[in-house]
């Protein structure tokens, strides 16, 4: 029987070898998450509350709530839990456990812990009715009185640093010790560690015209004098590929992850706007009907012209026209309190997105066979430079593993969390059978933490070569509730993005005479 320990404590980890002969210890709760990820053989675990966690949490509500997500993961792989915690713990907690059908319970009484309670626990497996008596609750009252929200916020799982793998790989990840959380380096220190290289280890600059001819290089800018006596850029936009990466015109672009919760949907909108300023006429296009964002996050939304009305109108139908539900940000009306997240969005960026109040049970049913097909076909003959679009993670879904195969280039978002790490590279052997084209897949991290290094998530981690790694942004979860799609920490890797489809202009820009020096 495969016995792990994860009590946080390591004179009680050896005390207890002897009694049970566990197999290996965790040192903490992300690494546990990665064993039972990676392995198929843990029978038991035992687990205490004072598992340390890498992120350090100094919420206590929030480490139990990471502790739950954990043993839910281990009950969800039939792997029995022996939970050690003290009668201090709130009483919600336990009546969790219970109802997850954790009853090896063994709690501290006093500050106290005798190990024969855990060897008991650990040879006579308790029931339900003994859970119930121990700790003198009714779980079902418990529970509604916890004062945690469900479901959990994943993304404290998106950081994985050297003791989360070190047992797994035998290596050290990082050269040099873990930093702590409050003692990371300045956000633009981050953006300038990220690696922006490509497959090949070489970043191309030379570019090419639209018959392929080969351009020379310009600022892209001409300076002039306005009447106000501002000195305005005028930016020359041209769009050219660089034909060493990519062999065909690119104008449809997929972004999908094996899971939601990665920042699939940042990225595609940052991305989206980004080639907007740069000069290109762009679409960006929702079909990640069971994660609804876009309205949520920018605060724009048209009732009529929206995804789901298209949806409505065109499901059952072998033809049908795209361009009457697109919105512009010139369509909107808005109040005031949304007016600068409309003032922000670029008149060249149109979107055919999902409404506010759209709920994924509303979408209608898709019986038309060809309809994948039909619908890319029209949105390729939209007079737009750049389709953007931001996939379900459902590959069986009509707008999944179809709309791959058709797009020119896809982006796959993925963050460093053992479980989704292990089921994307489960999935891709799949995908690798596949017609799929992996010449124009790109694989980007997402969410990297500052100390670890591009060479290591490729090597050790994800086992292929990323395309781009975006670092770690605190501030993301507050922009999106300030309806900010911008982001400067991951506004400067997603950049790289924009540059290998020949975007050079960084649009227009003003510089105060007698301020700032002006000079081309």
């Amino acid at each position: 029987m495969s016995v792990f320990v994860a009590t946080g404590m390591p004179q009680l980890d050896q005390a207890l070898k002897q009694g049970m002969q566990w197999e290996e210890r965790i040192e903490h709760l992300e690494q546990l998450e990665f064993a039972v990820a990676s392995r198929r053989d843990i029978q038991t675990v035992v687990l205490s509350e004072f598992i340390p966690s890498i992120l350090d949490e100094d919420d206590q509500y929030r480490k139990y709530q990471s502790l739950i997500v954990v043993m839910q993961m281990l009950c969800d792989n039939r792997i029995r839990v022996i939970f050690l915690t003290t009668d201090n713990a709130p009483k919600w907690l336990i009546a969790k456990c219970i109802s997850m059908g954790i009853y090896d319970l063994v709690i501290c009484k006093g500050g106290n812990l005798r190990i024969q309670d855990i060897f008991n626990a650990f040879y006579v497996p308790g029931t339900k009715e003994d859970a119930l008596k121990l700790t003198e609750i009714n779980t079902a009252v418990q529970e509604e009185a916890a004062p945690i929200i469900f479901p959990v916020d994943e993304t404290r799982y998106e950081r994985v640093e050297q003791a989360s793998v070190e047992e797994s790989t035998g290596e050290s990840m990082t050269e040099g010790s873990t930093q702590d959380k409050e003692s990371e380096v300045e956000q633009d220190e981050q953006t300038e560690q990220v690696e922006q290289e490509y497959k090949s280890g070489e970043y191309y600059t030379k570019r090419y015209d639209k018959e392929g001819n080969d351009q020379i290089e310009d600022t892209g800018e001409s300076e002039q004098l306005t009447q106000d006596g501002e000195t305005e850029i005028t930016p020359i936009v041209q769009r050219k590929m660089s034909s060493q990466k990519i062999q065909v015109n690119v104008k449809t672009v997929a972004f999908w992850g094996i899971e939601p919760g990665m920042g699939k949907r940042s990225v595609a909108q940052m991305f989206a706007k980004q080639c907007a300023v740069r000069g290109g006429n762009v679409l960006y296009c929702e079909l990640d009907y069971f994660n609804p964002s876009f309205a949520l996050t920018t605060g724009l939304s048209h009732p009529e012209k929206n995804f789901y009305k298209f949806m409505i109108d065109s499901a059952d139908k072998n033809d049908f026209e795209i361009e009457p539900f697109i919105a512009k940000p010139s369509d909107l009306m808005v109040n005031r309190k949304l007016r600068k997240s409309l003032t922000s969005f670029p008149n060249t960026l149109h979107f055919l997105t999902l409404p506010i109040d759209f709920k994924p049970s509303q979408f209608p049913l898709v019986e038309n066979e060809n309809f994948t097909s039909t619908f890319m076909k029209h949105l390729n003959v939209l007079p737009y430079d750049l389709i953007v679009l931001n996939l379900p993670t459902k590959l069986e879904n009509i707008f999944g593993f179809p709309v791959l195969l058709e797009s020119n280039l896809i982006y796959n978002v993925l963050t460093l969390n053992p479980s989704r790490m292990y089921k994307y590279m489960q999935t891709k052997e799949l995908l690798m059978n596949t017609p799929l084209n992996f010449n124009f897949w790109r694989t980007v991290v997402n969410q990297v933490p500052n100390d670890i290094r591009k060479e290591t998530i490729d090597k050790k981690l994800i086992k292929e070569t990323s395309f781009l790694c975006i670092p770690y942004d605190e501030e993301r979860a507050l922009l999106d509730l300030d309806l900010i799609i911008d982001s400067e920490v991951m506004g400067r890797a997603i950049a790289s993005l924009v540059d290998e489809l020949g975007f050079e202009s960084l649009g227009p820009e003003k510089k105060k005479k007698n301020i700032v020096n002006f000079s081309l």
